[in-house]
Order: structure tokens, then C-alpha cells, then sequence
């Protein structure tokens, strides 16, 4: 039961920052310039989603009494190993995670021009598909 309460909610964070990124993306693509507060909110729905795709990493780890790493990049690597996604899908959350990384612990870093292109070309979208997949499926 902890697992479908832990979907539901998951799922539920996935559709509000997934609409809130896709109306930013929409607004990107017309080549409007986003406001000040538009910009943290992508940046923050990007850390959400990130964050919560860490977290469930973790459980479905858990779930399957396997190790778990205490680092995000070190999850996907140890999903990686048990078969869950392939090298392709651990590059991308590799930059993914040094996205979020940015934004958490390096924000004077943060290049606003490449996270825009990121949204704009929904280069998040398979951390999306992984808050919305159960975790039977895997």
C-alpha cells in the first residue's frame, strides 16, 4: 500500500510541474521572453520533479531489497546494473542530475539560456515518464 500512496502522489507532482513546464515550453516556442518569476518557476518545477524521480529511485531500490546509494548519481548507476534502464537513459539522468545540482547548490551557475532550451525541447519529459510509470512495471 506505501507504494500506490507514494504513486498517487508522485503522479500528482508529475501533472502540476508537467503542466507548468509544458505552458512554459508553449510560451517558449512562440519566443516569449518569460518573466523573472516565470524563470523560478521552471527552474523550481525542474528541481521537483528531479528531486522526486531521486526519491523514487530510492523506494523502487527498496522496494526490490536492493542496495541503496545514498548519491543520485550512484542510484541510476545501481538501477543501470539491475537492468532498469539502459546506458542511453543513465546519460540523461546523469545531466539531468547535474541540472538539479546546479540549480540546488550552484544557482549563481545556473546558464537560464540552456535551461530554457532544455524546457523548450522537453528534454525532461523522461523524467516525467518515469514519476508516471508504477512500479510494477519495473
Amino acid at each position: 500500500m506505501h507504494l500506490e500512496l507514494y504513486q498517487m502522489e508522485t503522479e500528482k507532482l508529475a501533472e502540476r510541474n508537467g503542466k507548468l513546464l509544458t505552458e512554459l515550453h508553449n510560451k517558449l516556442v512562440q519566443a516569449a521572453e518569460l518573466s523573472l518569476m516565470e524563470e523560478q518557476a521552471m527552474l523550481h518545477a525542474l528541481q521537483i520533479i528531479i528531486e522526486n524521480a531521486i526519491g523514487k529511485a530510492r523506494h523502487l531500490l527498496k522496494a526490490k531489497n536492493e542496495k541503496v546509494p545514498v548519491g543520485a548519481y550512484d542510484l541510476f548507476e545501481q538501477m543501470k546494473s539491475l537492468g532498469l534502464i539502459d546506458d542511453e537513459a543513465l546519460q540523461e539522468w546523469k545531466k539531468i542530475i547535474g541540472l538539479r545540482n546546479t540549480i540546488v547548490h550552484e544557482y549563481m551557475k545556473i546558464n537560464i539560456t540552456l535551461v530554457k532550451t532544455i524546457v523548450m525541447k522537453k528534454q525532461y519529459s523522461f523524467v516525467l515518464d518515469f514519476l508516471n510509470t508504477p512500479f510494477p512495471s519495473f
